[in-house]
C-alpha cells in the first residue's frame, strides 16, 4: 500500500473513532438525556452565540444556568491601567534660579509628560524634561597661570510626577527627577586635562498648581538636585548640588 493510500485511511479510521467516542459521551448534535439532564443547543432563550450547557428540563433551572452564564460573561478582567483611567498629556516651558557654585543662577527647560488619571484624586506623570543654566565662575581654581573660564550645565532624564486632587483650582503634587547632566567650560580650547564632565543627578521636589483654564496651568515648586561623580576642575558634587526654585508654564489636555 502506498504511503498515501496508508495516510487517508488511517485518517479516516480516526475520524470514526471520534464520531463513536463522541456519540457514547452524549456529545452528539441532537437533545439527549443523561440522569435528568439534556445537552440542550437550542434553547431559544440563551442567545444565539453562547455555548449550549447542560440544563435540567425546567424553566427554572434554565434561568439560573443563563444568569450564572451571563454574570461569568461580565466579569471584567482587572489589569493595572484600568478602563477607567483618562489620559492625557502635556508640554511645559520652565523657567527659575538654582544653586550653582555658591550663586544663584538663572535657569530654563522645557518638559514633556503623559498623563494618568487614575481617579478624581490621583494623577501621575511620565515624561522627560531638560534644563540649562546660565555661566558661573569656577570655585578653587587650580591653574593660577590660566585665566578662569566660566563654566555651564545643563541636565535632564526621566521625571515622575503625582499631583493630588488635580481637579481643583489649587492643588498640590510630589515630582522626581531621574537623569544625568554635563557640565563644562565655555572655552574649549583652554589648556587642562578635561573641558567637559558627566554626572548623575537626582532632582525630588514638591509643586502647588493653579488651574487657568482647561487646557493651562501654571505650576511652581521647590526641588533639591544632588549630583553626583563630578570631577572636573573648578566645581565638584557639593557645588553642583543645591535648591532649585522653578516656575512651569504647562498647555495641553489635563
Amino acid at each position: 500500500m502506498s504511503p498515501l493510500k496508508s495516510l487517508f485511511l488511517a485518517t479516516a479510521i480516526f475520524c470514526v473513532l471520534m464520531m463513536t467516542a463522541a456519540t457514547s459521551h452524549g456529545y452528539s448534535s441532537g437533545p439527549q438525556s443523561t440522569n435528568g439532564y439534556i445537552w440542550d443547543a437550542s434553547y431559544q432563550s440563551i442567545p444565539s452565540g453562547m455555548n449550549p450547557v447542560l440544563t435540567r428540563e425546567t424553566d427554572a433551572d434554565h434561568r439560573v444556568l443563563y444568569q450564572n452564564r451571563t454574570r461569568f460573561n461580565q466579569t471584567s478582567t482587572q489589569t493595572l491601567l484600568g478602563s477607567t483611567v483618562r489620559h492625557g498629556g502635556f508640554g511645559a516651558l520652565v523657567y527659575g534660579y538654582t544653586s550653582f557654585n555658591d550663586e544663584l543662577v538663572y535657569f530654563s527647560g522645557t518638559r514633556g509628560a503623559w498623563i494618568l488619571n487614575l481617579s478624581e484624586l490621583h494623577a501621575l506623570h511620565i515624561g522627560l524634561s531638560g534644563y540649562r543654566t546660565k555661566d558661573v565662575d569656577p570655585v578653587d581654581w587650580p591653574h593660577p597661570g590660566i585665566a578662569e573660564p566660566k563654566l555651564r550645565t545643563n541636565y535632564g532624564g526621566l521625571e515622575l510626577e503625582y499631583v493630588n486632587k488635580s481637579y481643583r483650582l489649587v492643588h498640590v503634587g510630589g515630582q522626581l527627577l531621574i537623569g544625568s547632566g554635563n557640565v563644562r567650560f565655555d572655552d574649549r580650547d583652554i589648556d587642562v586635562e578635561s573641558t567637559r564632565d558627566s554626572y548623575f543627578v537626582l532632582q525630588p521636589g514638591v509643586n502647588a498648581f493653579v488651574n487657568v483654564t482647561r487646557w493651562f496651568r501654571i505650576s511652581g515648586g521647590l526641588h533639591y538636585r544632588y549630583a553626583s561623580n563630578v570631577t572636573l576642575d573648578g566645581t565638584d558634587d557639593s557645588n553642583l548640588s543645591g535648591l532649585t526654585g522653578m516656575v512651569n508654564l504647562r498647555f495641553g489636555k489635563f
